[in-house]
């Protein structure tokens, strides 16, 4: 397969791959700017898992610490950016924000933000819908969240399409590849503090609550499937050659998944078609891990591991490598 042709707009399979490379470039340039080049570590251990089940308002992987050595790194080198002038003391000795550094600051977050998003959506196969990926929880609220620490970084949305049509949730695991991971785990620790620290000076008191809760925000709202779409659209037409909103790529991703993904990947476990109840039944109803999401047993787990990889495989050229808990591991071996 050299190219992928949905209802007129042909996606070069090589420009897909360039592209996606291009962009986590971009994200990492871009970084390095808003640093000026100055490192600022983050960590993470990686065998670092979260009480799943923790549905307190407000919790999420990142209550566990800062990460950080410091607290607001990030602000700390903008004060001196060269690029950003933020705020300082005025004639008065007073302390001033200066509201069109802030802006300009904000700007440059936004960019970072969008191409992560894009790079989040394509990469841990299959992706969601759009609403579900746009509503992506970083914190729990009154709907838990959507981004999960176990081992890695999990995105796992469990209000789908049919959740309304089945009157139940359904769990979707997706696990981000390592170096994506790095990138996404930074700008949570790192970049997320001052983007609340920004909805705080800049913006309404409803702009903090939507940085703490969901993950994908422009110039301090939420960013909606329609947005998502367009930013979507505009950069798949920048990096790859061809503008490619939600509708689009989704048909695309199936195409992909359906000529490079084996379909016997999945279905019931055999024992459990003897028990006389399904897999679906069976993750549901029995033997539930103590910490750990319903349905998301370690079998499920690494399915959706082997499958992404395989995924990867043709995005990329390269598997993902993660540690796995020794549940998972024990089913690799």
């Amino acid at each position: 397969m050299s190219s992928v042709n949905c209802q007129g707009r042909v996606l070069e399979v090589a420009r897909l791959r360039t592209g996606l490379d291009k962009i986590y470039t971009s994200v990492t340039d871009r970084i390095n700017h808003l640093t000026n080049n100055v490192t600022i570590p983050v960590n993470i251990p990686v065998d670092f898992a979260e009480d799943l089940t923790d549905d307190t308002v407000g919790y999420s992987w990142l209550s566990h610490g800062s990460f950080t050595q410091k607290t607001l790194p990030l602000l700390e080198v903008l004060f001196s950016h060269p690029d950003y002038s933020i705020g300082g003391v005025d004639a008065y000795g007073m302390f001033r924000w200066h509201r069109p550094g802030l802006m300009a600051l904000r700007h440059e977050l936004g960019h970072i933000n969008r191409e992560l998003a894009i790079l989040c959506f394509i990469l841990p196969a299959p992706p969601p819908r759009g609403t579900e990926f746009a509503d992506t929880r970083l914190s729990n609220a009154q709907i838990p969240r959507n981004v999960y620490k176990d081992f890695g970084t999990w995105f796992i949305h469990h209000r789908t399409k049919t959740s309304g049509l089945t009157k139940s949730l359904s769990w979707v695991p997706t696990l981000c590849p390592k170096k994506l991971q790095t990138l996404l785990d930074w700008y949570c620790a790192v970049v997320r503090p001052v983007e609340c620290l920004l909805a705080q000076i800049l913006d309404e008191d409803g702009s903090l609550v939507q940085h703490e809760e969901y993950l994908w925000m422009q110039d301090g709202k939420h960013m909606n499937s329609e947005k998502f779409s367009h930013v979507l659209e505009r950069t798949t037409q920048e990096f790859m050659g061809c503008g490619l909103s939600l509708h689009y790529w989704r048909h695309i991703a199936i195409s992909i998944m359906r000529e490079f993904i084996p379909s016997d990947i999945g279905g019931d476990h055999f024992g459990d078609t003897l028990s006389n109840h399904s897999t679906n039944q069976a993750r549901q109803t029995y033997a539930r891990e103590v910490g750990k999401l319903p349905f998301l047993q370690p079998m499920l787990c690494w399915r959706a591991v082997e499958f992404a990889s395989i995924g990867m495989m043709f995005l990329v050229g390269d598997r993902m490598h993660h540690q796995l808990p020794c549940a998972y591991a024990t089913m690799v071996g």
